[in-house]
């Protein structure tokens, strides 16, 4: 008996706890960054103007027709920033790149910031890559934009032609309870405990 009341509640509990809607899509475009030298490393700009209430429930970047020049060893690395960085030398509007001579280690693994993926020996045939953040990865965007910026850091590690870098953003609103499903859920739990007292008496 006390299974099924205990059932019955977190049942009640469901059914107005909270749920997400109202998604925004945005969609954040850097070109293809002079095609990602080798010797270099880049920083992405990304400021946004989340609604109030508003949390990251997605986030995906994209490497549109990306290769590698020629067939070698190589890597690219992409990571998420708290910050945007500047690395003094414009590229696009919101790109800032400096010189890291190729070197073959990850630029940006000693600068704040996590990790997002890092792609090993892309091939010379071009491709469509996608990479959608984890829930890890989201939380820590959600922690960094909270001043309404931050940044991708992407070093690569050979030189990769490409068609452009996306970066597609999707928050929803959490949506509160309504009073009157509270309501519904105090009257469920005294009903439920009047009806196993009377059980109790019989």
């Amino acid at each position: 008996m006390k299974r099924n009341i205990a059932l019955a509640v977190l049942a009640t509990i469901a059914l107005v706890g909270i749920s997400y809607g109202d998604p925004i899509t945005t969609t954040f475009s850097a070109g293809d960054m002079g095609d990602l030298a080798h010797e270099d490393v880049y920083s992405w700009n990304i400021v946004t103007s989340l609604p109030s209430g508003y949390v990251y429930t997605g986030a995906t970047i994209s490497f549109k027709n990306i290769a590698d020049w020629t067939t070698e060893t190589n890597q690219l690395n992409v990571n998420l920033l708290p910050d945007p960085v500047n690395l003094g030398t414009p590229i696009t509007a919101g790109v800032t790149s400096c010189q890291d001579f190729s070197a073959p280690t990850n630029y940006w693994a000693s600068q704040p910031g996590i990790n997002l993926t890092t792609y090993v020996n892309l091939p010379t045939t071009a491709q469509n890559l996608s990479y959608s953040f984890n829930t890890t990865q989201l939380a820590a965007l959600n922690t960094y934009d909270a001043d309404g910026k931050f940044g991708i850091g992407i070093d690569p590690d050979c030189h990769f032609y490409n068609d452009g870098i996306t970066l597609t953003l999707t928050a929803s609103k959490a949506s509160v309870p309504e009073p009157g499903m509270i309501s519904m859920l105090g009257i469920s739990i005294l009903g439920m405990g009047l009806f196993a007292r009377r059980k109790r008496n019989k």
